[in-house]
């Protein structure tokens, strides 16, 4: 997949979900968290699977966990009833996998 096309096929996906957002509105779902956190899901899912075959896999990596991450954070809230919590889950995760990445980038 070349590297040009990442821009044009993110904002087809960011569009496709907040139509989807749209939708669940229209029918009367109104949590604010899994609405925010939908169309972070689809672009951070995105960005994860379009790192698998772009030349800079580490790059697309880290935002696509990044931007998923904060996605499923919203979307826990209603299991968890504290966004905080789940902020500084992802928080702990993310410095987690940064270590283990310069970790491994050392050797």
């Amino acid at each position: 997949m070349p590297r040009q096309s990442y821009g044009g096929l993110a904002l087809a996906v960011t569009a496709a979900s907040i139509g989807v957002v749209g939708v669940l509105v229209s029918v009367g779902y109104l949590n604010p968290y899994v609405l925010a956190s939908i169309p972070l899901l689809a672009l951070g899912t995105f960005t994860l699977a379009f790192s698998a075959a772009a030349k800079d896999k580490g790059y697309y990596a880290l935002w696509g966990s990044l931007i998923a991450g904060l996605g499923t954070a919203l979307a826990l809230e209603t299991v968890t009833g504290n966004l905080l919590l789940n902020f500084s889950a992802l928080l702990i995760a993310l410095a987690l996998l940064g270590a283990l990445l310069a970790l491994r980038r050392g050797r």
